[in-house]
């Protein structure tokens, strides 16, 4: 049975390879940054100068319509020190490794390059093995740690990243956690993919069930974008997610 602390201890003992990576790379950069957004963005989103109204409201339209498009993938390359193979596959991930990177390509709507850094840890269906320390768990060390690390985390899957000096034309997240299917973004929740990084290179791919039904509710009005959002951007916090280039804040304000 998975307890209520189990989150707490996956998301502490991820927490501490992740703070080492931290440690190594502080000298490696600053925060977040996004631009107002190309003339094609603009253009998009029913914003380009010298359209009529109509015009721009069928440009809107289907700019938007786009960009929920591309809001079902991720899929983008990093080049950096790292050692990780891991698959999501809607119910759970199985992954493990670190990677600090930095990464170019596109992540939903977010297109660009950005820095960040990856933990990861969920070895199911290994994991099985542990299954019988549940009987045990309370009994000491170290049948707790074999049950709760062994069997509940890696069933479940863990990851923790962190996104910094962004140079994209909008921030899904700085910092997000995950557990099994969950996502603190909730447009990721569910996602099916997987990612490789060997030594200096990688890659990640991913599509995200949600933004489908997003894509597809478009069509008729429904706009799901304010719900998929990260948390840390419904009020304006750091993890703000911009839809609209001439919105997008930057550092210090300006």
């Amino acid at each position: 049975m998975v307890r209520g602390t189990m989150l707490t201890v996956v998301l502490a003992l991820v927490n501490v390879p992740f703070a080492a990576m931290g440690a190594a790379s502080a000298g490696s950069g600053g925060g977040g940054i996004a631009d107002k957004g190309s003339a094609i963005d603009q253009f998009l989103l029913g914003g380009a100068k010298g359209t009529s109204d109509v015009a721009g409201a069928v440009l809107g339209y289907f700019g938007n319509r786009f960009l929920d498009l591309l809001d079902i993938v991720e899929l983008d390359v990093g080049f950096g020190l790292g050692l990780k193979a891991g698959v999501e596959y809607g119910v759970g991930r199985t992954t493990v490794g670190m990677v600090e990177s930095q990464r170019f390509g596109l992540d939903s709507r977010q297109v660009g390059t950005w820095f960040e850094q990856n933990a990861s840890f969920g070895i199911f269906p290994a994991s099985l093995l542990f299954a019988p320390f549940e009987l045990v768990r309370d009994a000491d060390e170290p049948w707790h740690s074999l049950a709760v690390i062994g069997f509940e985390m890696g069933s479940l899957g863990a990851e923790r990243t962190t996104r910094k000096a962004f140079a994209t034309n909008c921030i899904l997240y700085r910092e997000a956690e995950m557990a099994g299917p969950i996502h603190q973004r909730p447009g990721d929740i569910a996602a099916v993919g997987g990612e490789v990084h060997l030594l200096i290179v990688g890659a990640r791919t991913r599509i995200k069930p949600l933004e489908i039904v997003d894509f597809v509710l478009g069509f008729v009005g429904i706009d799901l974008n304010p719900v998929l959002a990260h948390p840390q951007g419904q009020d304006g916090g750091p993890g703000v997610e911009m839809t609209r280039p001439e919105t997008i804040r930057r550092p210090g304000g300006q």
